[in-house]
């Protein structure tokens, strides 16, 4: 009887040891939501360490709007669309990086990637409650002010070529977010995660719910509700990130008019697809790319930064 009693007590520790090595594995999974950067912002991480990442990861995400926000007048951005032409302008140095290599895929893509379309995309203004269709004689004056040639980098400054000349980072800042938010999250004692900045995923790490450790990221369906995939893809680290004409649109006289604004007619670009997603490991530049691919249509812009592009329809009715 002795013996029984020892062997019961020794399967309840057993139990409650399971139990509480459990509860300590669910307590390792820790998601959070916030909106920044225009947009919701999601984190998932798994770890000894997953609040304090989080809580980390969304500081580091508000300092990067404060240096790129166009309305915030404290940031880098605010200083340089107010600035004349001709006047030296000091960013920090994260401004700076983005600036480098937003110019360098402007280059690379021919100026279908250009942060100097913020005269148009405030004249288009998609999030206003009646957005309306421009007139040809509004866009062609912005169009004067429209060209990375006009923005000038030289030693941590900034100089434009006309007072006109205002840029709009929304194109990239996420994915220069999203790269500073995974080294971030990596100082920390995580075994994996991924980051959702409004459609820019970010991965890195294991992830626990896959048997082969690895993360799946569905291509949402052009205009289908959200969820909606035919396609996924698996990755163990990096950055998928999908620029789409369904994402902020409105419609006019039957016609669709999106936030994609090709910056050499100043129109909405139209395309026989409805989103480009890339899939690589610099979220950064995934972010510039998506949105000149998709100006282009250009996969070979890929080649050279070794990435993988995915076009999309939406379904046929």
């Amino acid at each position: 009887m002795k013996k029984l009693k020892t062997v019961l007590i020794a399967l309840m520790v057993v139990f409650i040891l399971a139990g509480l090595y459990l509860a300590s594995n669910r307590e390792k999974e820790f998601s959070a939501t916030q909106f920044l950067l225009d947009t919701t912002c999601s984190l998932t991480f798994y770890g000894d360490e997953s609040r304090e990442a989080t809580e980390a990861v969304f500081e580091e995400i508000g300092r990067i709007e404060n240096l790129m926000s166009m309305y915030k007048e404290t940031s880098d951005v605010y200083r340089i669309n107010t600035s004349k032409a001709g006047e030296e302008i000091s960013v920090s140095p994260d401004t700076y990086e983005v600036l480098e290599t937003a110019q360098e895929i402007a280059k690379e893509s021919g100026g279908a990637f250009d942060i100097t379309v913020a005269p148009l995309t405030t004249l288009w203004n998609f999030t206003a409650e009646t957005p309306k269709v421009p007139t040809e004689e509004e866009i062609k004056e912005c169009l004067n002010f429209v060209g990375y040639e006009n923005i000038i980098l030289k030693d941590g400054k900034v100089i434009k070529t006309k007072d006109e000349v205002r840029i709009d980072l929304g194109g990239i800042a996420k994915g220069y977010a999203g790269d500073r938010a995974k080294e971030v999250a990596e100082r920390f004692n995580l075994t994996g995660g991924i980051i959702d900045l409004g459609g820019n995923i970010i991965c890195f790490g294991e992830n626990p719910k896959s048997e082969y450790k690895i993360w799946r990221v569905g291509i949402q369906v052009p205009f289908s509700p959200t969820g909606t995939y035919e396609k996924t893809i698996d990755i163990k680290y990096g950055a998928v990130v999908t620029s789409g004409n369904y994402q902020r649109y409105f419609e006019k006289g039957g016609e669709i008019y999106h936030h994609i604004i090709d910056p050499k007619t100043g129109y909405p670009h139209k395309a026989d697809y409805d989103s480009v997603t890339v899939a690589m490991e610099s979220s950064l530049i995934a972010d510039c790319l998506a949105t000149a691919v998709f100006v282009t249509g250009d996969e070979e812009l890929l080649e050279k930064y070794q990435g993988e592009v995915y076009f999309e329809k939406a379904f046929k009715e």
